[in-house]
């Protein structure tokens, strides 16, 4: 599982995407969160094979990306 940790400053609800390395979406999620410190926890339904995966978070207010790597 990842945890993303994160700061907002208003309540809104994130929609978090995740991609392979070739650039096909296998998951996404949408959630509510609050004012402050928050936490997603992303936890893949299958086992993931090792290799380079990329997410981005967006709301109305925010959107970060970035990548992340699942080792065997």
């Amino acid at each position: 599982s990842v945890i993303f940790e994160f700061e907002l400053e208003h309540a809104e609800e994130l929609k978090i995407l995740i991609f392979d390395a070739m650039g096909r979406m296998i998951e996404q999620q949408a959630q509510q969160f609050q004012v402050g410190s928050n936490q997603l926890i992303w936890r893949p339904d299958y086992d993931l094979p090792a290799g380079m995966y990329f997410y981005s978070i967006t709301g109305k207010r925010v959107e970060w990306s970035g990548r992340l790597m699942k080792q065997k």
